[in-house]
């Protein structure tokens, strides 16, 4: 499914504007880099890589949630053994029938020091470089700009070229060090982005949804409409693990986890993927009263690889075999070892395509599967020639 979802990221309605001179590649590719490194156990380079997201683009302050939904897993999970264990302590009796309470005390203080040593270096501290480096950026751009054209005094724009400024009077643009400064330099707080029009504003549900936009709205819906499908079916499939918002989980207490059929049966996502699924229906939900339909879409499908994940979900045959992978890079196979897994993913003719893909010469197994391609390309050639004849909007 990896494979696939990667190809379909590759052919996805956005992909035309991962090739323009846009900050949306940059975006992508430090959201999931962060992902990656929140998966694999937060530290020093997931910071990084959230502070490069929210250089980019504002909204990546977005791939936080999943910083916090994994801080918030690691204490869940600790706190279940740290009160199951004090449970069986206390009801350990010594010799004679008598309880050991010096030593069950003793035990549960040394628990105690444990559970909360890994809450502090597993979830606490890494979560809190997490956030200060992600918000860092957005709050040293938004005292730059409060500096710059509120503070900066009229001598002190000749630091500026000469060119910059003469071309900001001969287009009325606001320029830093002029006497009269901008409206939002007298406002509380004076913050530039919530006063310029970047900043998120709740309205009346669809009342920014406007006739003129009809194309972004028919390009946007059936993304929407998969992942919708995918919310309902999941929690009908996963159901308990839901309603425990995936806090609760049995690989994480030591216990064995829980047998489930096969996704590519059940055309579900694995319980992980519920943090992804969430986020991607909050996103979807803002465009009601906050954000316009095409900024969602291109949001979610920059920084979330849920869609992608269903794309290749649901154009998997039920009987095609998923080709284990492992997570250590020091483990992938090589030679021999590795032609013969690339043929179990790929198409041995398509090794040797310069255009030829699984998604070109796989049969469709369903309807579902067929409309999913024919969005996912015909987006593609529709997105592109709207972004070269510059569409509003777009």
């Amino acid at each position: 499914m990896a494979y696939k979802a990667a190809l379909f990221f590759c052919v996805s309605p956005t992909s035309v504007l991962f090739m323009a001179p846009l900050t949306l590649s940059v975006f992508s590719a430090a959201c999931f880099s962060a992902l990656v490194s929140v998966e694999q156990g937060m530290g020093l380079f997931t910071g990084v890589y959230l502070a490069l997201a929210s250089s980019a683009q504002p909204c990546g302050i977005l791939t936080l949630l999943m910083v916090l939904y994994s801080s918030m897993r690691h204490v869940a999970a600790q706190t279940i053994l740290y009160v199951k264990q004090k449970k069986k302590n206390s009801t350990t009796p010594g010799q004679g029938g008598q309880n050991k309470q010096p030593t069950n005390n003793q035990q549960s203080y040394e628990q105690m020091v444990t559970a909360m040593t890994t809450i502090g270096f597993a979830a606490m501290v890494p979560g809190i470089w997490c956030i200060v480096s992600s918000l860092s950026p957005f709050a040293a751009f938004q005292w730059f700009g409060f500096a710059a054209f509120c503070k900066l005094q009229s001598h002190e724009l000749g630091t500026f070229a000469p060119e910059v400024i003469e071309y900001g009077k001969d287009n009325n643009f606001s320029m830093p060090g002029t006497e009269e400064k901008p409206e939002w330099c007298f406002k509380d707080p004076p913050i530039p982005y919530m006063h310029i029009g970047g900043a998120l504003e709740l309205r009346e549900p669809f009342i920014h949804w406007v006739p003129e936009e009809w194309p972004h709205y028919i390009a946007c819906a059936p993304a929407f409409v998969l992942v919708l499908w995918q919310v309902g079916h999941f929690f009908k499939m996963h159901k308990r693990y839901c309603i425990r918002l995936g806090l609760v989980d049995n690989t994480m207490l030591g216990l064995n986890k829980p047998r489930t059929l096969s996704w590519i049966i059940t055309k579900a996502l694995p319980r992980e993927a519920l943090i992804y699924l969430l986020q991607a229906l909050l996103l979807i939900l803002s465009s009601i009263s906050l954000a316009s339909v095409q900024t969602v879409c291109r949001i979610m499908l920059a920084c979330n690889p849920i869609l992608y994940w269903i794309a290749a979900l649901t154009t998997t045959s039920i009987d095609r075999e998923p080709v284990p992978a492992t997570e250590n890079t020091d483990e992938f196979p090589s030679g021999l070892a590795a032609e013969k897994m690339a043929v179990l993913v790929e198409s041995g003719r398509n090794l040797y395509s310069p255009f030829s893909t699984l998604l070109l010469t796989e049969n469709t197994s369903s309807e579902l599967a067929s409309w999913t391609k024919i969005y996912f390309f015909g987006y593609l050639s529709l997105g592109t020639m709207i972004f070269a004849s510059d569409f509003p909007g777009l």
